[in-house]
């Protein structure tokens, strides 16, 4: 009873975050423990065999028929797997944090990070050739550019936030002694890898925008900014954005989409009350009426970001007609197609805010058709493949000489 007792004076909200947290901790586990989900070849060998083995440890869950649809890498993943069965390999895909990772040693190829391609990285296998497939900025330049967020939050407003993007160091064997890289990114993405000496490629990632080529009308008045963004809301600058907007007035909207109280709690209960014109819709689906419904009140699409390899939210958005206001940390060439915020500071987000605010509609509109054109030209799947098929046949090539000399 005295139990009950006290149930009853719980709040709400640390009941939430309770339940996200634990919660989350549990699916987790079982998705580590889980088997490979395999994949068989689709280009069988003249002798009926398959071209070889290859581990993809990358995300399972769209090979188990779990697509959600938030994110582009679980259309990418199914691609990559695609590319790769068309080549006649045999694919067994496993969950980058998977714990169970029996097998993996005779595999010709790896491709992915993590804790087991780095614990193969750092054995060496004979024959095996390791292919890290990356999705961010090198990791120490990411957990520093993270730190350098938490410690300047620190400094503004007297409190320490947690961590949020900050990486274990798995990434140092694999990162350093791998055969080669394939990186999401740019080339401003690809210049933080300097150091590790290795063969490296960029790819555009695709993006999962559903109202694409939704174009706004001509911007007059309010020209709303959206602000998209998964966990790490420091990290992806949503404090710059929320302080520079509160500082600039009423005539300025932000929209929110993508944060989570559950999630980011030492966040939020700084941010606990907002003024009224930036507006919080919380997680939305890219595909909702909701989701066209924020789109319609917007003209650009904003992310302050310490690090990435390339945003696909700020894709997304372009892909909805929206002209980007990013960092360069973004991984985004803007070139003529949108602002740069010259630095991670709510005075460098303020420029480029009111350089977006004197920008006449009929550039704007230009500028909006340009980012349609980009994602069209550079950002489709099909484009995703056919650069991935180019980059992986040669370590194909490579893996199936390798595993013809250890037979």
């Amino acid at each position: 009873m005295e139990v009950v007792s006290r149930m009853r004076h719980w709040n709400p909200r640390v009941i939430k975050r309770m339940l996200v947290k634990y919660y989350g901790l549990a699916i987790g586990m079982h998705r580590r423990l889980a088997g490979p989900v395999v994949v068989g070849p689709s280009c069988v060998m003249p002798h009926g065999r398959a071209a070889g083995r290859a581990a993809l440890l990358y995300i399972s869950r769209p090979f188990r028929g779990k697509v959600v649809g938030f994110h582009s890498n679980e259309a990418e993943v199914l691609a990559i797997a695609g590319v790769l069965a068309s080549e006649g390999m045999e694919i067994f895909v496993f969950d980058y944090d998977s714990l169970r990772t029996t097998g993996l040693r005779a595999c010709n190829l790896l491709i992915g990070f993590g804790n087991a391609f780095e614990e193969l990285c750092r054995a060496g296998c004979p024959g095996q050739v390791r292919v890290l497939y990356h999705t961010g900025a090198y990791l120490p330049f990411q957990n520093a550019a993270e730190m350098q967020r938490i410690n300047d939050f620190r400094v503004r407003h007297g409190v320490c936030l947690r961590p949020r993007r900050c990486v274990d160091p798995y990434g140092p064997a694999s990162q350093h002694l791998c055969d080669g890289i394939i990186l999401i990114g740019n080339d401003w993405t690809a210049s933080t890898y300097e150091s590790t000496n290795r063969p490296l490629a960029t790819i555009d990632p695709t993006t999962n925008a559903h109202w694409v080529g939704l174009r706004p009308g001509p911007p007059s008045g309010r020209r709303g900014f959206l602000w998209m963004g998964g966990s790490g809301c420091l990290h992806k600058g949503l404090d710059l954005v929320i302080d520079a907007f509160g500082v600039l007035g009423p005539d300025w909207d932000l929209h929110i989409c993508g944060d989570d109280d559950a999630a980011e709690p030492d966040f939020w209960d700084h941010y606990r009350t907002l003024p009224g014109n930036i507006h919080r819709h919380g997680w939305v689906h890219p595909a909702s009426d909701q989701m066209r419904q924020v789109l319609d009140q917007c003209t650009f699409v904003i992310l302050p970001s310490c690090s990435e390899g390339m945003a696909t939210s700020v894709l997304a958005g372009m892909a909805c007609g929206l002209v980007p206001v990013a960092t360069r940390e973004s991984g985004i060439d803007l070139h003529d197609v949108g602002f740069q915020i010259s630095q991670c500071s709510i005075s460098a987000v303020e420029q480029a805010l009111l350089e977006c605010r004197q920008i006449e509609p009929a550039r704007l509109m230009a500028m909006a058709d340009d980012c349609l054109a980009r994602i069209a030209e550079r950002h489709t799947l099909a484009k995703f493949s056919d650069r991935f098929r180019q980059l992986i046949t040669p370590y194909i090539m490579r893996a199936a000489n390798a595993a013809s000399h250890h037979r």
